[in-house]
C-alpha cells in the first residue's frame, strides 16, 4: 500500500523475507517511494544510516528511490520510510529512520536512487558506502564510508570526515575537502583544487587542467600527467612524486618527506632543502 500526503509519498510497511538474508537482524522490510521530475533543474537527498546509490539515466522524467530497511525491532522497522516532495524546480529524497541516540541502535536503510542524468545532485549522507554515477553535477557532504564517483558531466565537490574517495571521469572542476581516507581522482577535464587533506595519500592522474592542494597534513601525494600547472601550498609529512606536467610546478612549503619531479614544462620552485643541488 502506497500512502500520499500533498507531495510527499512514503511507502506503508511491508515485510519482505527475501531481506532477513541480507539483514543482521530479525526485522527487515522493502521500501520505495518515487516523484515527477519533469522539468526540475535538482536533486537533493538526505540519507541516514546505509549503502547510498544514485545513478542517472535519460530513460525517465521521474525520481524512484527504493531499498532494504533493517531494525532492531518491530516498532523501529515500522518508522523506517523513504520521504519524497518536489518543491519547485527542486526534488526531495530522504530517509527517515527511528529518533534513537542509543549507540546499540544500528537500524539502516541501503537506498537506490534512480533519476533523471540532466539533474544536480546534492548529497547529504552520515554514513555507509556511497556511489553515484551519470548526473550532472554533484554536491557531497558526507560523514563516514567509501565514495566511488563517476561519469559526472559538471562539477564535482565532496565534503568528507571519512572514508575513501574515488572520483573518475569528471567534465568540469573536482574539489575535495577530506579529513581521512586515500582520495583518488582520475580523468578530469578542468581543474583539480583540494582546500584541505588531513591523513591519507591522494592521488591524481590525467588531469586537464591545474591541480591545487592548500594544505595536506600527511600521506604521500602521487600526480601524473596535469596539461597546466601544479601547486602545493603547504605539505607536512609524507613522500610528493610528480611526473609530466605541462605548467609550471610550486612546492610552497614541505615539512618532511621526499619530492621527486620529472618532465615538468614549465618553471619549477620547491624548497631549497628538497633540492638536489
Amino acid at each position: 500500500m502506497l500512502i500520499r500526503t500533498g507531495l510527499v509519498v512514503a511507502t506503508a510497511l511491508v515485510f519482505s523475507q527475501a531481506a532477513l538474508a541480507e539483514c543482521s537482524y530479525r526485522y527487515s522490510a522493502s521500501r520505495s517511494a518515487e516523484v515527477d521530475a519533469n522539468g526540475a533543474r535538482r536533486a537533493v537527498i538526505r540519507a541516514a544510516a546505509g549503502d547510498l546509490s544514485v545513478r542517472g539515466t535519460a530513460e525517465s522524467n521521474r525520481v524512484q528511490a527504493k531499498g532494504e530497511a533493517c531494525a532492531n525491532s518491530q516498532k523501529d522497522l515500522d518508522a523506517i520510510r523513504i520521504d519524497t516532495r518536489r518543491d519547485g524546480d527542486t526534488v526531495y529524497i530522504e530517509t527517515v529512520l527511528p529518533d534513537d541516540d542509543s549507540w546499540t541502535n544500528h537500524d539502516s536503510l541501503d537506498l537506490t536512487v534512480e533519476l533523471p542524468a540532466t539533474l544536480e545532485v546534492r548529497l547529504e549522507d552520515s554514513s555507509g558506502d556511497l556511489s553515484v554515477e551519470s548526473v550532472r553535477d554533484l554536491r557531497v557532504e558526507d560523514s563516514s564510508g567509501d565514495q566511488r564517483i563517476r561519469d559526472i558531466a559538471g562539477n564535482v565537490a565532496v565534503t568528507d570526515s571519512s572514508g575513501e574517495i574515488d572520483i573518475k571521469n569528471v567534465r568540469g572542476n573536482v574539489a575535495v575537502s577530506d579529513s581521512s581516507g586515500d582520495v583518488e581522482i582520475a580523468d578530469v577535464a578542468g581543474n583539480v583544487t583540494i582546500p584541505v587533506d588531513s591523513s591519507g595519500g591522494l592521488v591524481f592522474r590525467r588531469v586537464h587542467g591545474d591541480v591545487h592542494i592548500e594544505t595536506d597534513s600527511s600521506g604521500d601525494i602521487a600526480i601524473d600527467d596535469v596539461n597546466r600547472n601544479v601547486q602545493i601550498d603547504n605539505d607536512s609529512s609524507g613522500d610528493i612524486r610528480i611526473a609530466g606536467v605541462g605548467g609550471n610546478l610550486t612546492v610552497a612549503h614541505d615539512s618532511s618527506g621526499d619530492i621527486e619531479h620529472r618532465n615538468v614544462l614549465g618553471n619549477v620552485r620547491i624548497p631549497a632543502s628538497k633540492r638536489d643541488d
